[in-house]
């Protein structure tokens, strides 16, 4: 079983996930971001 899971945790899939959802998550953030930004500017601009 130990053996099994080691050679699976070897290949692609497992970090190409990771990094996919990391990608998502910071991508998420970075909208929100963005958007508090933008919704600052606007008041500001009125």
């Amino acid at each position: 079983m130990i053996l099994y899971s080691a050679s699976t945790d070897k290949q692609a899939p497992p970090p190409d996930t990771g990094k996919f959802v990391r990608l998502i998550i910071v991508a998420i953030i970075a909208i929100s971001i963005l958007a508090v930004v933008g919704n600052q500017a606007v008041i500001l601009s009125m």
